[in-house]
């Protein structure tokens, strides 16, 4: 594994890469055999003109739902009895940006979905065998996943990462950067959602260079889609404050 020390050492210089998602990738890479390790597929968050068509038709599919997005924030474990009860209580359509929740709480799970590709590298491969559906562009799976010869279960929604835009149609969406969250925002959005909840969106201070791009994100997401959004653990995200415990529903 001669390969991983320097690869460490690239993604720890660069911005895009907090020490979670280092962590992430070299755990995949350290279960490589790196004499034939693709090293091009960690592009270390640079800009890419990566497109991928969609084959799924996603128009209306969580039409009038609330749809609930779990994140990787802290505050899924600290809240993890107010999320259950929630989520039994109220219904919500669930999708989790991370197959690695723990084992007792994939139950809770509709759909995990994935738009970042240090993600697939550290989590993808799991996908293959998940029971649930996955979100997930089948084209952008296959660039990091070439010899995986099995999708059943990937809902094949189109995907292409263009700075400072964020569109949608029925069969893809165009986000601003590899975010899992734009992906689903848009998800959402095509597919007529109520609302959207999120958990586990803890955020960064306003002047941390990994805030900007999530509040770019949702500066886009509220210019093209007028489906309200809050978060339901605390975040210091400037978007809507709610939470699992409230008994009032709109």
């Amino acid at each position: 594994m001669a390969g991983v020390p320097v690869t460490y050492m690239q993604l720890q210089q660069h911005s895009a890469y907090n020490s979670e998602r280092v962590l992430d990738v070299i755990h995949y890479l350290s279960a490589l055999d790196t004499r034939s390790y693709k090293k091009e597929l960690i592009t270390f968050g640079e800009e890419t003109n990566c497109s991928f068509d969609g084959s799924w038709d996603a128009a209306g599919w969580c039409m009038n739902k609330e749809v609930l997005i779990i994140g990787a924030g802290e505050s899924v474990e600290n809240h993890l009895s107010g999320l259950q009860f929630y989520i039994e209580t109220y219904k919500p359509l669930v999708i989790s940006l991370s197959i690695n929740l723990p084992i007792h709480n994939q139950h809770l799970v509709d759909y995990f979905a994935c738009a970042n590709e240090s993600k697939l590298l550290s989590e993808g491969s799991r996908y293959v065998d998940s029971t649930k559906p996955i979100l997930v562009s089948v084209g952008f799976f296959e660039s990091v996943y070439s010899e995986q010869s099995s999708t059943r279960n990937f809902m094949d929604y189109g995907l292409t990462i263009k700075k400072d835009c964020f569109e949608f149609d029925k069969n893809g969406c165009v986000i601003p950067t590899e975010s899992s969250l734009a992906y689903v925002l848009a998800l959402c959005s095509v597919g007529g959602a109520k609302m959207v909840s999120l958990v586990g969106f803890d955020g960064f201070d306003a002047g941390d260079i990994e805030a900007q791009p999530m509040v770019r994100l949702f500066e886009l997401y509220k210019e093209k889609s007028d489906i309200p959004i809050s978060s339901l653990t605390p975040t210091k995200y400037d978007i809507q404050k709610g939470s699992l415990y409230s008994v009032i529903r709109s």
